[in-house]
C-alpha cells in the first residue's frame, strides 16, 4: 500500500506473488482489489481481461455478491450472487492463482459499502479455513477509498513500496496515520507494517538522501527493507501487451540483477514474517 501512485505498488505485488510461487514453491492467491484493475493488466493478456471484466467472470466483484446480497445490473445484464467456495481464482500458473479486478467495483461502492466493508475479511476467513493458500497478496488502489478500507481490515501486514523522493515518502506517514485512525475504530482492523520496500531506485542524491533519512528516522528505521529494487531499462520495457506471462515478469523476463532483487526481497519479506509471528 502506498498513498502514492507510480510507486511499483502492482508490480511489486504481482513479482512478489509470482516469486513466491516459483523460486519458494508457496500456493499463493492474488486479488486485485483496484477499480483501476492494473495488477490484471499484468496477470492477462489484453484479449483474456477485456473478456473477464465484460463477462465479470469471477472477479473480484464476487467476493462482495454472496448469496445473501441481491444481484446487481452490469451493462445490461444481471450478475447473480454466489458463495464463497463457488468463487474460482484462475491458475496462471500452477499453484498461482489470480482474481481479477474490475472497473464495475465502483458500482457498488457508491451504494453498498457500509454494509459490504467486511466481506473481504470474511473471504480472507473462509480461505484461511480451508487451508488452500500459503499466500494471498492484496493489490490495492493507490488512493484512501472503500477499497483500501476493505484491504485493511482483511490483511494481516500490509507492505509499503516507496519510490526515493521527497514526494513519494510525504505518504508513509499518511498512510501510517490513516491506519491507525482505522484501528481505533471499532477495532476494524489489527494489520500491522511489515515493512517499507525502496523500489525504482536510481543513483541520484535526492534518492540517497531520501533513503539516508527514513534509515535514520525513529519510527520508520525498524521497517526499511535491507534489499531493494532499481530501476532498470530491462524492467521499464516489460510490455502488458506481451502474449506469454513470463514475458511481463521481472523473475522470468528482466535482467539477472534484478530478478536477484525481486528474489531477495521476497526472501526478506518471509524472513520479517517468521518473524513477527
Amino acid at each position: 500500500m502506498n498513498m502514492k501512485g507510480g510507486v511499483g505498488k502492482t508490480t511489486l505485488a504481482v513479482n512478489i506473488s509470482h516469486v513466491l510461487n516459483q523460486e519458494f514453491g508457496h500456493r499463493v492467491l492474488t486479488i486485485d482489489i483496484d477499480p483501476q484493475f492494473n495488477a490484471t493488466q499484468i496477470v492477462y493478456k489484453q484479449t483474456d481481461w477485456v473478456y473477464i471484466l465484460r463477462e465479470e467472470v469471477h472477479t473480484a466483484l464476487r467476493i462482495f455478491l454472496d448469496e445473501e446480497f441481491e444481484s446487481i445490473r452490469i451493462d445490461g445484464q444481471w450478475v447473480q450472487p454466489i458463495r464463497f467456495e463457488d468463487i474460482e481464482p484462475k491458475a496462471v500458473e500452477k499453484n498461482w492463482h489470480f482474481l481479477p479486478g474490475t472497473i464495475n467495483l465502483y458500482k457498488i461502492e457508491l451504494n453498498y459499502f457500509k454494509i459490504l466493508k467486511f466481506k473481504l475479511k470474511e473471504y480472507i476467513d473462509y480461505l484461511r479455513k480451508t487451508k488452500r493458500y500459503d499466500f494471498v497478496i492484496i493489490d490495492t488502489p493507490p488512493t484512501p477509498s472503500s477499497w483500501m478500507r476493505s484491504a485493511i481490515i482483511a490483511s494481516d501486514y500490509y507492505l509499503m513500496p516507496v519510490k526515493p523522493d521527497a514526494v513519494s515518502t510525504m505518504g508513509i506517514s499518511l498512510l501510517m496515520r490513516i491506519i491507525r485512525e482505522l484501528k481505533e475504530q471499532e477495532n476494524e482492523s489489527n494489520i500491522e507494517l511489515l515493512g517499507i520496500v525502496f523500489n525504482m531506485c536510481e543513483n541520484l542524491k535526492d534518492h540517497q538522501q531520501q533513503i539516508e533519512y527514513l534509515a535514520n528516522h525513529n519510527l520508520f528505521s525498524q521497517y526499511i527493507f535491507e534489499h531493494q529494487l532499481k530501476k532498470r531499462a530491462d524492467i521499464s520495457a516489460i510490455s502488458h501487451k506481451e502474449t506469454l506471462l513470463t514475458d511481463r515478469l521481472i523473475y522470468t523476463k528482466s535482467s539477472k540483477a534484478a530478478k536477484e532483487e525481486i528474489v531477495a526481497i521476497t526472501k526478506e519479506l518471509k524472513q520479517k514474517l517468521r518473524h513477527v509471528r
